[in-house]
């Protein structure tokens, strides 16, 4: 009888554990992305080519736990600038912790541990000022190299002109904007996951936003089948970058890559594995444009 009981008390707390983990398991699997909607008032009739190759589709992938690391955050931002936060002046509310210090603010926030810091007054564009993409990316770089903003590869980086009145009220560029788009396990990362130097036209630092939280855990997930995908297209179950209506629209390249939607699932956030396909179509002028949607790829 002793043996008997010791046995039904183990299954019993076997099919606990067994319970638990499912339910960890279900918490997390459960969790998908808001992926915003570019282009949602665009249309084209898209269909997924039979030759089309699509990894791991019906298969597994990997969804990343973000770490939320403020003390990471304070030391890369003095070591960026030079700053001590521990004697600037500190203010806080639900969102973020701000710092005010020597002519910059600094905000970091709480729920993801994504930070920023900008000049507070940037001097006006000087008439005739001017500097090249070549130049802006060597400042940027240097900035980025010194504060260690990211280890690991980075998968694109793009300069970008910026525009404002200069000091004398004439509209021109004002400000170079250097954007780094990081890489996680290899793969490319879509969404609110990017770090940006913007750079002014003297050479000085007018802002950085970092949006680039490193992953803390990760788990697998089921993935969905080609006729799964099929009728994401048809049903237009996706986010788009279509500039307006297209006809003869055709996908060309899946890749599986991340989303990062920058929002707190039950106080965590995640990267998503999701589907970026890219395509082609005509527009209303008669031009071929290139495209990229993106689909959650999760069941």
């Amino acid at each position: 009888m002793k043996h008997n009981k010791f046995i039904a008390l183990l299954l019993a707390a076997l099919m606990l554990f067994a319970l638990c983990a499912c339910g960890n398991d279900a918490t997390l699997t459960a969790v998908h992305p808001d992926i915003a909607q570019p282009g949602a008032d665009a249309q084209a009739e898209l269909s997924l080519p039979a030759d089309l190759s699509i990894e791991s589709a019906g298969k597994t992938a990997t969804i990343y736990e973000l770490a939320n690391d403020q003390e990471s955050a304070v030391k890369q931002i003095e070591a960026c600038f030079d700053f001590d936060l521990s004697a600037a002046e500190k203010t806080s509310d639900s969102l973020s912790d701000y710092y005010i210090i020597d002519g910059y603010r600094a905000d970091i926030e709480k729920g993801i541990g994504y930070w920023s810091v900008i000049k507070l007054n940037p001097d006006p564009v000087k008439s005739g000022a001017s500097m090249t993409d070549e130049k802006a990316l060597e400042i940027a770089n240097a900035l980025f190299d010194k504060g260690g903003l990211w280890a690991e590869k980075i998968d694109n980086v793009k300069v970008v002109d910026q525009y404002d009145l200069n000091e004398d009220g004439v509209y021109g560029v004002s400000e170079k904007s250097v954007f780094y788009y990081p890489q996680v396990d290899g793969k490319s990362v879509s969404g609110r996951y990017r770090i940006n130097i913007n750079v002014s036209l003297d050479g000085s630092i007018n802002s950085v936003y970092y949006l680039a939280s490193p992953t803390s855990s990760s788990a697998s997930v089921s993935v969905k089948s080609s006729s799964e995908l099929s009728s994401d297209l048809q049903s237009k179950n996706y986010s788009a970058s279509f500039s307006g209506d297209l006809t003869d629209a055709k996908i060309t390249d899946c890749k599986l890559g991340y989303y990062a939607d920058g929002v707190e699932h039950n106080g965590k956030t995640y990267l998503f594995p999701v589907y970026i396909m890219t395509g082609e179509g005509t527009n209303a002028a008669g031009e071929t444009e290139t495209f990229d949607i993106i689909i959650d790829a999760q069941k």
